[in-house]
């Protein structure tokens, strides 16, 4: 039953994000995030939209964990950018070179062409990326439904030796039990949490 559920979920998925990126989504809505407060009155200049204010601002909390690391030679690779505005936003913020991957194909087009950004098709667990060759993998609010083992080897596989994970997601359970789970799960694969 088990193998059924999984067999039906992977052909039901890729629909679903077409349904939600093409039909469900408003048409100048890039984000798909829920967003964070208070706002950080600095960053105004950089919205693209007043409306998905408090989702940039998700966006900037998570990415600013980074630090002052970042050149132009540097790759962060957004993991399920959805439309791409959080990678257009943090454009704006960060010298590094920018990579979005979605499994969404209208997702993707509207990344491409409302920002021109480099969006590459996948579907987590897999990573489009060769080996070794992201400093930074980020996941807003993308990995709850499949942050397991499988995405974490992929991670691992794609990073460069002391690249990052930076994530923003919600959980079930308390504080203490998720960071108990995720520990063990980045433990396996030879990454700490920091």
């Amino acid at each position: 039953m088990k193998k059924q559920i999984s067999k039906l979920r992977s052909k039901v998925m890729p629909l679903f994000y077409e349904l939600v990126y093409g039909l469900v989504t408003p048409r100048n809505t890039y984000c798909m995030n829920l967003g964070y407060a208070p706002l950080t009155e600095s960053l105004r200049a950089s919205y693209l939209s007043e409306n998905e204010r408090f989702q940039y601002e998700l966006y900037w909390q998570t990415f600013k964990q980074i630090g002052e690391t970042l050149t132009p030679a540097s790759i962060v690779c957004e993991v399920g950018c959805g439309r791409g505005g959080g990678l257009a936003f943090l454009s704006k913020l960060t010298p590094a070179t920018l990579i979005g991957l979605e499994r969404s194909a209208f997702a993707r087009r509207v990344a491409r062409k409302k920002f021109g950004l480099d969006v590459r098709p996948t579907t987590a667990p897999q990573l489009a990326l060769a080996d070794e060759s992201v400093d930074v993998l980020l996941l807003v609010e993308a990995a709850h439904t499949y942050h397991n083992d499988a995405l974490i080897a992929e991670m691992h596989r794609c990073l460069k030796p002391g690249g990052l994970v930076v994530l923003a997601d919600f959980n079930l359970g308390s504080h203490d039990s998720v960071q108990r789970k995720l520990t063990r799960l980045y433990a396996n694969r030879g990454l700490t949490i920091e």
